[in-house]
């Protein structure tokens, strides 16, 4: 038998709305998504939970254990999301990749052709630096020449 039992009809009225307030008050205090499931829980499931803490603890422990098993089961999805590219590759293993890789620089780039460098002096196939007919006051000379060229030419790109 419970106290409540021994009490007068009034009273027992008293006691059972301050258990009714009691639950609200708990419930108002609960976090943001598990507030909203015990809520729609007590509205349409287990109503006698608004009246009894003890069941009122029930509902919102089991609610709790759902809602972090949905939490981690998320947080799972996710980082197998991310390391799902990085596992697999839909190119094929890493020895295709970059046998296709090779290929594809191979192809693309054209024979590399060393196209000989005239000489400024005597236009030659060897390099002014190079060159065996041009003296030291000629290759100066040149090389004045071709610097006043070249910074005209920045000169018209700038301006």
């Amino acid at each position: 038998m419970t106290i409540a039992t021994h009490l007068p009809p009034g009273e027992r009225d008293y006691q059972e709305n301050g258990v009714k307030r009691k639950c609200k008050v708990l419930v108002r205090f609960l976090s943001g998504p598990l507030k909203k499931k015990v809520m729609n829980e007590l509205d349409y499931r287990s109503g006698e939970a608004k009246s009894t803490v003890r069941k009122l603890y029930a509902v919102v422990n089991n609610l709790a254990l759902e809602l972090e098993k949905e939490t981690r089961a998320v947080k799972k999805m996710k980082v197998k999301d991310e390391n799902l590219g990085k596992a697999f590759s839909k190119k094929g293993t890493l020895k295709e990749v970059l046998q296709s890789r090779q290929k594809f620089l191979s192809s693309a780039s054209s024979p590399v052709r060393h196209i000989p460098k005239k000489c400024f002096h005597c236009e030659g196939e060897h390099e002014f630096i190079n060159c065996p007919t041009a003296t030291e006051t000629d290759k100066a000379a040149i090389r004045e020449k071709r610097r006043a060229e070249f910074k005209g030419r920045q000169q018209k790109k700038r301006g």
